[in-house]
């Protein structure tokens, strides 16, 4: 997916259900794990800094017949939360600031920062260099 400000996601019939992360955390875990971002190579280690996505999902019908978890609830059931380097989170963190909000925590936020560079700074650097020429050619 790329850069967008909104979007429109059908979540009824998810299999399970990620949930941003609000701030920096620390890594407490013993083993290290790769960052959940597509094509990030980083690895989380114990005591780095980085942004956890907790992940839950609906009970089944089974689970919610027997009273174990609601069917209906998509927090019912708490799965092992993924971690984001403190690189993508930074990005992801910063992609949230800027308006972008539709961005999964999954994604390749090296890419995506590439595709903002090319697509909104190459935009204002033009206008400023002709904002500025224009000011040289009236001699201002």
């Amino acid at each position: 997916m790329s850069l967008s400000c909104s979007c429109e996601l059908d979540n009824d019939d998810a299999e399970w259900y990620w949930w941003q992360p609000n701030d920096y955390s620390v890594y407490n875990r013993k083993r290290s794990n790769p960052c959940c971002c597509e094509n990030c190579e980083n690895r989380v280690s114990r005591n780095d800094t980085v942004g956890e996505v907790r992940r839950t999902r609906a009970g089944t019908e089974w689970e919610d017949i027997r009273g174990l978890a609601a069917s209906d609830d998509p927090e019912a059931v708490k799965l092992a939360s993924v971690y984001m380097c403190e690189r993508c989170t930074d990005l992801y963190f910063s992609f949230q600031d800027l308006g972008f909000n539709c961005i999964s925590p999954y994604e390749d936020m090296i890419e995506l920062a590439k595709e903002y560079h090319e697509t909104y700074y190459s935009i204002d650097t033009l206008i400023d260099d002709n904002n500025a020429a224009l000011k040289a050619a009236r001699g201002s």
